[in-house]
């Protein structure tokens, strides 16, 4: 194998192999997302969900309810406590936004009319940039300016891997030639000039797109959550398959919920919770701070997966 083409406009997608030979995804355009999800192919979603995943560096791949009886156990909290409203959500990491418009749908029938949710995930939107009458060859940037994805007709190039030489010798080959027109293009960008095209790119799902669109009660934000909030401080903050050994070091776990905890209000409620698909349980607890103290009021399936990280700021006992 010499070559591995990506997967640029949706005329590819009849036919297309998910993967080329020795294992390798193809790779597919991140601003393909609506065309796939009118396609309604399950096979091409997935596919171009795991490409973007390991290739792109785009972490956004979560499945709808599987947190809904979680999220009843933290509504009922809410209730119980009673806070003032408006209410304040913050929901973090919240990838493709699937449970994030489920919860606050949930919020809207169950808990209150005036609220506002705050979904945030470290990138909250990208760019794509080209070339007046250039759509084919474009750059997908972050917020924050950086080269994720060059779509490059016949390759999509990852801002942050490159193809193995042995492999794929002629992506390596111009890959390169690719990054430096991503780079011309980037620089065009930042000085205005007058023959680019920018547009904005929510990757999130339809349902999610369409909230955000018609509800003024949502928003999405970009947050970095190993960074401080600085946003208004919240009622309830919820964390769902994120706080996890496995992606965090201990040190870094500990400084991540200590970030989650500031954004409260004092009352306020924590939520955090992992599971392993859609229908499993969620292994979680519902916090309450109080000072300086996490008081547990609700515990799901074997509790937090980050328990050492929080241990220190757990009371003794349950509170309510």
């Amino acid at each position: 194998m010499v070559i591995s083409i990506g997967v640029h406009r949706p005329e590819q997608f009849q036919g297309v192999r998910p993967d080329t030979f020795f294992g390798r995804r193809r790779g597919f355009a991140i601003d393909l997302l609506a065309e796939i999800e009118r396609t309604g192919d399950s096979r091409i979603k997935r596919a171009f969900i795991e490409s973007i995943t390991d290739g792109a560096g785009v972490y956004k791949r979560t499945y709808s309810g599987r947190f809904l009886a979680f999220d009843q156990h933290i509504l009922d909290c809410m209730s119980d406590l009673q806070f003032s409203q408006p209410l304040r959500f913050l929901d973090a990491a919240v990838s493709d936004g699937s449970t994030s418009v489920e919860f606050f749908n949930g919020i809207a029938a169950h808990l209150a009319a005036d609220f506002h949710f705050i979904a945030t995930d470290r990138d909250s939107g990208f760019l794509v940039l080209n070339r007046n009458g250039s759509l084919d060859r474009r750059v997908i940037i972050s917020a924050e300016g950086e080269i994720v994805q060059v779509v490059w007709p016949p390759f999509v190039f990852s801002g942050k891997r490159k193809d193995k030489l042995l492999l794929f010798p002629i992506n390596r080959i111009g890959h390169p030639f690719a990054m430096q027109y991503a780079r011309n293009l980037l620089k065009g960008w930042k000085e205005n000039e007058p023959d680019l095209e920018a547009r904005e790119l929510v990757f999130a799902c339809k349902a999610f797109r369409d909230l955000l669109a018609e509800d003024s009660r949502m928003e999405f934000k970009a947050w970095d959550i190993a960074t401080p909030w600085t946003g208004e401080r919240v009622h309830c903050v919820r964390a769902m398959n994120i706080l996890n050994p496995s992606y965090f070091s201990g040190r870094q776990l500990r400084s991540i919920v200590e970030n989650l905890t500031a954004s409260l209000i004092d009352g306020g409620i924590l939520a955090i919770g992992s599971n392993n698909g859609p229908g499993s349980e969620v292994d979680g607890a519902i916090y309450r701070i109080d000072g300086s103290r996490l008081l547990e009021l609700k515990s799901s399936g074997a509790g937090v997966r980050c328990r050492q990280a929080i241990q220190s700021m757990l009371a003794s006992s349950k509170g309510s």
